[in-house]
This record gives structure tokens, sequence and C-alpha cells, in this order.
């Protein structure tokens, strides 16, 4: 029988002609749930950093055994802790997490001007972009904001490490609080109407990290005062 050769010139161009999954502006993933998290359910790991990370890839949750704050930008995973009473951050990629959500994220800026008094405006605005720009209802997205914030309000998350039981209230008590004003960085985080418990707080469709532009701050947000332009980053198709 006579053996037929194939073209490797029509491989390569069959090959580059297939789709890819990278096209995608955004796919997000959630390993474990914040609520089972926040309350104590189980705080047993669910991810690897290092089984995740790419260039493009944008995420955020909390360090193992909550010791502290992990936010992804672009594949570089910057990790704060507390130590005496100052946040330490450094770039690890060895660490795991009880809940994260990520994303790959091709994205286009805008520009925005807000007048925001609180996280929940931060909301507001990602909804009325959403509707404008018309990002699937239901679908979950990631953005990014960067300006000078007039005024951030963050957390680490630092649990007793004598502590028996987790529950609402330690979780709660495990908060170590850091404010800032007229800081330069950017808001990373994800949007969503469907995953209240999952990757958001109840009553919440957000989840955002505040990072510095010098990466040596970073952590949970928890409030925020803004009234100037912010360059604002979503999907793109």
């Amino acid at each position: 029988m006579k053996k037929t050769q194939s073209n490797p010139f029509l491989v390569a161009l069959l090959l580059f002609a297939l789709p890819s999954c990278s096209d995608k502006p955004y796919d997000v993933k959630v390993a474990g749930k914040a609520k089972n998290v926040m309350t104590g359910i189980s705080l047993e790991n669910n991810i690897r950093l290092d089984t995740i990370l790419a260039p493009g890839i944008y995420g955020l949750g909390p360090k193992e055994n909550l010791q502290g704050e992990i936010t992804v930008v672009d594949g570089v995973p910057y990790v704060s802790t507390v130590e005496n009473g100052k946040m330490v951050t450094r770039i690890d990629s060895s660490v795991s997490a009880p809940f994260f959500v990520y994303s790959p994220f091709k994205y286009r800026k805008v520009r925005e001007t807000v007048s925001w008094r609180s996280v929940k405006d931060i909301e507001h605005t990602l909804k009325r972009l959403k509707n404008y720009f018309n990002i699937p209802k239901n679908q979950a997205f990631p953005f990014v904001m960067e300006a000078e914030f007039s005024k951030i309000q963050i957390h680490v998350i630092m649990r007793d490490p004598n502590e028996k039981e987790h529950s609402h209230e330690a979780h709660m008590k495990a908060k170590v609080p850091f404010e800032y004003k007229s800081i330069r960085g950017r808001l990373i985080g994800f949007y969503s109407t469907e995953h209240e418990g999952i990757f958001t707080h109840k009553g919440s469709h957000v989840h955002v990290h505040f990072l510095s532009d010098d990466g040596k701050i970073t952590g949970h947000l928890d409030n925020i005062r803004h009234l100037s332009t912010v360059a604002v980053s979503i999907p793109k198709f």
C-alpha cells in the first residue's frame, strides 16, 4: 500500500485556522465559595496559583488559612500579609486559596468621570457600562479601574492561628484595616448578578481589590471616595 504524505504547509495552515480559547475576552472561573470560607464551613484550599498563572490572567481571593490577600494582575500574583502591624506585599506563585475567582482578560479601555462615595457606586458604574456595551445580562466579567483615588479603605484578612473554629464574627474580626489618601493604583474586580456568596458578598454584585502602582499595597476594597476621571477596562469582543 502506498503511503500518503502530509503537506507541512497545509497542516500549519489548518492549525492556524483552528479557534483558540484565548480568543475569548473573558471566561470567569471560580474555585470554592466565599460564603463557605466566611462562615467557617470550610477553609480547605481549592486552588493553587501555580496551576492557573499565565500572561493575561486576572484574579483575586484570600490566601491559604486566611493569612493574607491575593491579587493577580496580568499573570503576576501580588500577595499581601500583615507583619508587626504593617502590610507586606510579595510576588508569590506558590500560594493556595480556599476560594478564588479568575479570568483571562482582553479588554477595551474607556474613560469615565465618576462621583463615588462607596463601593456600591462602583457597581452602578459597571451596570451602566455593561448595558451600554451589551455585555450579556447574566454574564460575570472582570474589570480594572485606574486613577489617583481620593480615598481608599482596604483590609487584609489575618485569621488568628490559635482560633479553634472560624465563624462570620471571627472573620470580621480577622480583617486588618488600612486607609490611604490621594493614592495612584488600580481596582481589580469581578462583576456578577449571579454569584452572591460565591465570589461576591451577600447584597453585592462586585468583589474588588486595590493594587497600588508601586505594587507594595494590595487588599480587599472596603470603601472608596472619588470624584474625578477613571480609566475603566472592560471586556472587548
